[in-house]
């Protein structure tokens, strides 16, 4: 199972990097500006970085919502997520489980 940190803006992934030392097991942090031009490619980029299998997600700021988005992208290999302050207005009516995420 891949640990994935996901940076806010305006940071990099440095800044997961005290977690990425002191954690067990595989723990990726990318830096999302290099992945796309979009939230969607961001999120897609890292479902292929974090490769096969479940996934627990870490994500800050924009970094939440891009958990969001690989959470809807493969719902069954999202095993838990952990957002700080998404964007709620780039999930507006995008369905996740039973719930709407709106603004």
């Amino acid at each position: 199972m891949a640990l994935v940190y996901l940076h806010p803006l305006p940071f990099r992934s440095d800044i997961w990097s005290g977690f990425l030392r002191n954690g067990d097991g595989e723990a990726i942090a990318p830096d999302l500006y290099q992945l796309g031009d979009s939230l969607e490619e961001w999120a897609a980029a890292v479902v292929d970085l974090a490769g096969a299998g479940k996934h627990t997600m870490v994500g800050n700021s924009i970094g939440g919502s891009c958990a969001i988005e690989i959470a809807l992208l493969i719902p069954t290999r999202s095993s838990a997520s952990s957002w700080s302050g998404p964007c709620p207005v780039i999930v507006e009516n995008r369905r996740f489980g039973r719930r709407r995420f709106k603004r």
